[in-house]
């Protein structure tokens, strides 16, 4: 099962982010972030994406640019993108 962080999850596109995991059964939503924190899904919601202490996968990001930086920090050091 693929774990999914999704930043920007309250916003339009993050709410058809979830509704399409939602259809699947090889994926699933561990954890999100929104400035606008209210909880409107069944995974946990942090305004300050430091908060999140779980592990994922994949992070699927629809929100600020400047919410990179702390995104950044959710990929753990020892993986390698090229």
């Amino acid at each position: 099962m693929v774990k999914i962080f999704l930043s920007g999850c309250n916003g339009r596109m993050g709410q058809v982010i979830i509704s399409c995991v939602a259809a699947r059964d090889d994926c699933e939503i561990v954890g999100g972030a929104d400035i606008f924190n209210e909880q409107k899904n069944e995974f946990p919601v942090y305004s300050d994406i430091k908060e999140f202490d779980g592990e994922c996968d994949v992070i699927i990001d629809f929100s600020n640019p400047a919410a990179l930086g702390g995104l950044l920090d959710l990929l753990p050091s020892h993986h390698h993108f090229g």
